[in-house]
């Protein structure tokens, strides 16, 4: 009996002690005000090392997406050549001087571009179809495009670049003849029309590089009878192109580049006057507001690429071209027939 009380006893001291110990309040460890600092500074240093990296891995991404738009829409007018047996050409809004009466007995300036004729070999067959109505009249008339205009502002993200958001959502401070302010979708994606000076008339400060006198009249301003020295241009209609007309060699000639709209006001996707953009002017040349409303100075090809943009030439290959690129290796890959075949990057 007694031995047993003892053991009673003992267990009890031991719950007892239990009891206590549990009612005891623990101590953690905690950081201190200059400790957080630290791990706070430490954090933020980590984070602004990663996000350039970070920063640059996302505009490879998004230059690569680019490269590849560029590809199909290269794919594209290529297949379409096969097709119709001629590259697709833009029907200019207006008569182009002696041609006019020419642009009536065809079709009517009806304003329609070349990316509008390529519409069924991007998968857009169905807006091609809606667009049937812009083939016939003059857009002065409120025919031609001016019949469609609610369809000019149809989303159409094959057109644009990934690191040009403002190229995503249509625009109403574009220029289209007989429709100012309409909204409309604008394309980062231009033919390469030559080295032509664009608006000679106005005072240009770039110079133009083809091979007609310094005194003719400029290949798509207000004539029609010069062809320009590219593939696409404004009144290309007048001079229908076909692949063996490209005799430097379709792997060096430029067909399609990209272009910032912000920065060219005539950039309007479906829309002859904002389809094409011309190589006299420096490759990223990026005018200052509001730079832009001079016209003759900005129709040049541009990105927001860092360092150049990519081409498409006309054997649909896309390269990235630098923007401190040669002038005249630039203009050489620009034209399709001034026995520079020999030009090269």
């Amino acid at each position: 009996m007694k031995t047993t009380q003892q053991t009673t006893t003992t267990h009890s001291g031991e719950s007892a002690n239990r009891l206590v110990g549990c009612s005891r309040p623990r101590r953690y460890a905690a950081f201190t005000l200059v400790e957080l600092l630290v791990v706070i500074a430490i954090i933020a240093t980590l984070i602004g090392l990663l996000l350039p990296a970070v920063q640059t891995a996302r505009e490879a991404a998004r230059r690569s997406s680019c490269s590849n738009k560029l590809r199909q829409m290269g794919l594209a007018v290529l297949t379409h050549q096969d097709a119709k047996k001629r590259f697709p050409y833009g029907v200019s809004q207006w008569g182009e001087g002696n041609a006019a009466n020419t642009c009536d007995k065809q079709s009517g300036c009806t304003g329609r571009g070349w990316i509008l004729e390529t519409l069924p070999f991007i998968e857009q067959t169905a807006l091609f179809n809606q667009m049937a109505a812009s083939t016939k009249g003059n857009i002065y008339d409120n025919r031609g495009l001016a019949l469609v205009k609610s369809l000019l502002a149809t989303s159409l993200p094959m057109l644009a670049c990934p690191t040009d958001p403002d190229a995503a959502a249509p625009r109403n401070d574009q220029f289209i003849v007989n429709l100012q302010g309409t909204p409309a979708t604008v394309t980062s994606y231009k033919g390469v029309l030559g080295a032509t000076k664009v608006g000679g008339s106005f005072g240009s400060t770039w110079p133009r590089h083809d091979d007609e006198p310094k005194t003719a009249v400029d290949c798509h301003n207000n004539t029609g009878n010069i062809p320009c020295k590219g593939i696409f241009w404004r009144n290309s209609y007048l001079h229908p192109l076909k692949m063996k007309d490209i005799k430097d060699g379709t792997s060096k000639t430029l067909m399609i580049g990209e272009s910032v709209a912000a920065h060219d006001y005539h950039s309007v996707a479906l829309y002859a006057d904002g389809d094409w953009a011309a190589c006299n002017i420096p490759l990223n040349y990026l005018p200052k507001p509001p730079v832009p409303l001079n016209w003759w100075n900005v129709r040049g090809f541009r990105s927001l690429h860092a360092g150049g943009a990519n081409f498409a030439r006309a054997d649909g290959s896309v390269k990235f071209t630098e923007e401190t690129v040669d002038m005249d290796v630039y203009i050489a890959l620009s034209t399709t027939a001034r026995g520079d075949s020999t030009g090269s990057e």
